[in-house]
């Protein structure tokens, strides 16, 4: 933490002026002098606490039934997350079987890009240029696929470079959407600037890391088109102010995961190898994700054997893995967001189309599932099937 006001803040006050700046470093001093202070008692202390992390079945439950709105146990999570990792790895099998016939190694960064739509662009001005041909892309593919309507008052998510005070926590692109309570229809999508040491984590298994063109296409649909932005653009128009204002990782977070899927199988990458890869790839590691936090939070697993598990499972690399599992622990109840939603959206998926039968159209599907906000799916689908 003292880096981060040393390293990279201090450069930032250096337009400030001369009294800016003095009650800057007073300030900046103080605060670095609290969090080391902090940091060596937690460090003398912490070693003789216990490692107390697991909630129990019982409060994990309750967590799932009544704060959640979840129809699953902490089992049937678990089995959710066994069922979306078997799929992945078995698409992953394929994938790499078809690479290894035409001598492509996916685990090469290069290698794998030469075989999706290639390396990004090694300047600034130009990577933020491809950031908005994807962004581009994604629009033109899902009005062509007729895969979601956009509504003609969502906004552009505009290309803005990622704060150099955020670059060492978001190595990839994220997403702002525009505020609820602004007229402000456009949402800001934050790019890193090109960092030539990313092709060398993501070719030692950080995938988060891994950011060639089909990659962007993938993170882009997830954050943009048609998922995280649009969804979001579309509850903040809801005539409802509760619908306007809730928020539901379990949704949010499977709809982007149900739409990865959705344009992988619609074509979105033809039969280019990385992209397809890529979604096998973060399919994995969402299963992963969802057996992990059960069984940690339930107490069935130690820490450490979380880690191991999700290292020789997840895909990851090993320190990854280490900060994947020491976030589930510190904070149950979110990692299985991807994999739940996206089961619960195609179980509904299942049940509106039987109710709609002849008259059934996965856009309309879509739409209507889009129009309610972005609540937990189980009240989304009581009124949908109720229509």
């Amino acid at each position: 933490a003292p880096a981060l006001f040393n390293g990279i803040l201090t450069p930032m006050a250096s337009g400030l002026s001369k009294d800016q700046q003095a009650r800057f470093v007073k300030a900046r001093d103080a605060t670095v002098a609290a969090i080391t202070q902090w940091m060596s008692w937690m460090k003398a202390n912490t070693p003789s606490w216990p490692i107390n992390y697991a909630m129990g079945p019982a409060a994990y439950n309750a967590m799932l039934r009544d704060e959640q709105l979840l129809p699953y146990t902490a089992d049937q999570i678990a089995a959710i997350g066994r069922q979306t990792l078997a799929t992945a790895m078995a698409q992953e099998r394929r994938i790499k079987a078809e690479a290894k016939a035409k001598g492509v190694n996916l685990s090469n960064p290069v290698q794998a890009a030469a075989n999706g739509g290639g390396m990004t662009p090694t300047t600034k001005e130009a990577q933020f240029t491809f950031f908005q041909s994807q962004l581009d892309t994604l629009r033109d593919f899902i009005n062509r696929k007729q895969i979601v309507t956009i509504p003609a008052y969502v906004g552009r998510m505009k290309i803005v470079e990622t704060p150099p005070f955020l670059q060492p926590i978001l190595p990839g692109p994220s997403m702002n959407p525009p505020p609820i309570l602004s007229k402000q229809v456009d949402g800001v999508y934050f790019v890193p600037p090109p960092n030539p040491q990313m092709a060398k984590a993501a070719a030692a298994g950080a995938i988060f890391e891994d950011f060639d063109r089909d990659r962007v296409l993938m993170t882009s649909g997830h954050e943009g088109f048609p998922g995280h932005f649009l969804q979001f653009s579309i509850a903040k128009h809801s005539e409802d102010p509760v619908r306007r204002f809730s928020f539901d990782g379990v949704f949010a977070e499977g709809w982007a995961f149900y739409e990865e899927a959705l344009l992988e199988r619609d074509g979105l990458y033809g039969r280019d190898l990385d992209g397809r890869y890529a979604v096998a790839q973060f399919e994995r590691l969402r299963g992963a994700r969802a057996i992990v936090d059960p069984m940690l939070a339930t107490g069935q697993w130690s820490f450490e054997q979380a880690v191991k598990w999700f290292t020789e499972n997840a895909g990851v690399d090993a320190a990854t893995a280490r900060g994947e599992v020491s976030r589930f622990a510190l904070g149950p109840g979110q990692a299985y967001d991807y994999a739940v939603g996206k089961t619960q959206i195609e179980e509904l998926l299942r049940a509106y189309k039987a109710k709609k039968g002849a008259a059934f159209s996965l856009q309309a599907f879509h739409d209507d599932l889009l129009s309610h906000g972005t609540v937990p799916v189980s009240i989304i689908a009581s009124e949908m099937l109720a229509e």
